[in-house]
């Protein structure tokens, strides 16, 4: 990658290169698809979107919101140069800048693969201009944000390479409104090119801008899911369920064994009335399958362990076993220690950092069986798409870490000053039984299937997952600056 910082009184530019192996056509289409924006915003920063742009032509639009303390700040911008597979460029008609210009430039190389150059030209506020400072900051905050984009870009492109000959599937997700549901149908629709529906309950406020083709209604709580809802997919991902987050009482393990245990029994009752049944279905699922198994090695094939979560894990996978009876996939996602800024434990974690403070739990031996939330949607977009894969698969990183070294490196990217310690005492008053579970190991848990299936995994390593996620990159290029004046 290449980065170019230029400022003048005026106007700065900044510019970051990066090259791409893949030919230039497959690149600059991936931009023009439904979602890739939604891809390429970093889960990290401020910016939510509020109406996509439908496609990349002259004369499109993108609203988005920009969150500056506690205000929102609308972002419009608008298309208004475009060749097909050499460049695109975006404009900010209305925002918090005085000005703002990129351009997205799209070079092939001899290699078969391509160059792409984003380009921003921007200006800051009339009376802002003097302040260098705020250059600075907003010059680094654009080179995290791009070298993001770049990596999620290239990663993108390497499971569309992959998968493209089962582009275009008709999927129904349930929970697409949840932490990993939402992340992944951007994923699913940029390098998939899959056609999503969302199954969602009739309190759900989800719209995607008025297309009401693009949900389906199930009522889960009165036992409640019509035939034609379910009608007409290939695939159907059921990510719905409780948080496990929070104290475990009585009422609470219940919700979590019923959002689990009885929706997925309702899903599949529905699909084995169906005139035409979806070929897979993808359920969630965990490691606490395993329970409490010191630093045992386990794999898909080990034995469930004992206790609420494995009890609950084999209930919930039995039940959607239920329909390979008819001849349907099923794909038993166990998701490990998921890693997102948007919620668990990293979220935690990043809020402690605001005050420059480190938080431990836990007796530092115990393993911790993590994943970035970007190798938990590539690996279901993997699954769903690699129909050799069938069964329990383990979404977990193939490098667990010892609960110490875990928080060790996070405060390490997080810069923290301050390391705070919860003892047993104190998680028991807070989280009741589920203190038990978080402070178990449930064994070295090992991605076989994953690893023998060739998944690239985009972030094996935790220290790469964590910086990627938080945009805490180490600075390894040499930056140059160039007074130009306008």
């Amino acid at each position: 990658m290449k980065h170019l910082a230029d400022n003048s009184s005026n106007t700065s530019i900044f510019i970051k290169r990066v090259e791409i192996p893949f030919p230039v056509h497959d690149v600059f289409n991936y931009h023009a698809r439904n979602k890739a924006i939604d891809r390429l915003i970093p889960p990290w920063g401020l910016l939510k979107i509020i109406k996509r742009n439908n496609g990349l032509g002259i004369g499109e639009t993108c609203i988005l919101e920009l969150q500056c303390g506690p205000f929102k700040l609308r972002w419009i911008a608008k298309h208004f140069g475009y060749v097909q597979d050499q460049v695109f460029q975006d404009e900010m008609i209305r925002g918090p800048l005085k000005s703002w210009r990129h351009t997205h430039s799209f070079t092939p190389n001899a290699l078969g693969g391509c160059m792409l150059e984003d380009k921003i030209e921007y200006s800051l506020p009339y009376g802002f201009n003097r302040f260098n400072i705020l250059r600075k900051q907003l010059n680094k905050t654009l080179k995290e944000m791009f070298s993001y984009r770049h990596r999620i870009l290239q990663n993108d492109m390497k499971l569309w390479e992959l998968l493209k000959e089962n582009k275009g599937k008709r999927i129904l997700i349930t929970g697409s409104t949840g932490l990993i549901g939402s992340a992944l149908i951007p994923l699913l629709e940029a390098a998939g090119e899959h056609k999503i529906s969302r199954l969602i309950r009739p309190s759900s406020k989800y719209s995607d801008n008025g297309n009401s083709s693009n949900f389906r209604v199930w009522d889960p709580e009165t036992g409640i899911v019509a035939h034609n809802d379910l009608e007409g997919f290939d695939t159907i991902i059921h990510l719905s369920g409780e948080s496990i987050g929070g104290r475990w009482s009585k009422k609470k393990k219940k919700r979590i064994h019923d959002s689990r245990v009885k929706t997925t029994e309702l899903l599949c009752d529905g699909i084995k009335n169906l005139k035409k049944p979806p070929s897979t279905l993808l359920c969630a699922s965990a490691i606490g399958y395993y329970g409490s198994r010191g630093e045992e090695v386990v794999t898909e094939e080990s034995m469930p362990g004992h206790g609420f979560l494995a009890n609950l894990c084999v209930d919930w996978e039995d039940r959607a076993k239920s329909v390979e009876s008819i001849g349907i996939r099923v794909v038993n996602a166990r998701f490990g220690l998921i890693l997102s800024p948007k919620g668990g434990i990293l979220k935690i974690l990043d809020l402690a950092s605001c005050l420059k403070t480190g938080i431990t739990f836990g007796n530092g031996s115990n393993i911790f069986n993590w994943v970035s939330i970007e190798d938990v949607i590539g690996g279901i977009m993997y699954a769903i798409d690699n129909t050799t894969m069938r069964g329990p698969i383990n979404m977990v990183s193939p490098n667990p870490a010892k609960s110490s070294d875990f928080f060790k490196i996070i405060s390490k990217i997080q810069e923290n000053q301050i390391f705070l310690r919860f003892g047993p005492r104190f998680m028991e008053l807070a989280l009741g039984d589920f203190a038990d579970t978080i402070s178990e190991s449930n064994g070295v848990v090992k991605p076989q299937k994953l690893l023998s299936a060739g998944y690239p995994f985009m972030s094996p390593c935790l220290e790469d997952a964590v910086r990627l996620l938080l945009g805490r990159q180490i600075n390894t290029k040499t930056e140059r600056g160039i007074l130009e004046s306008r």
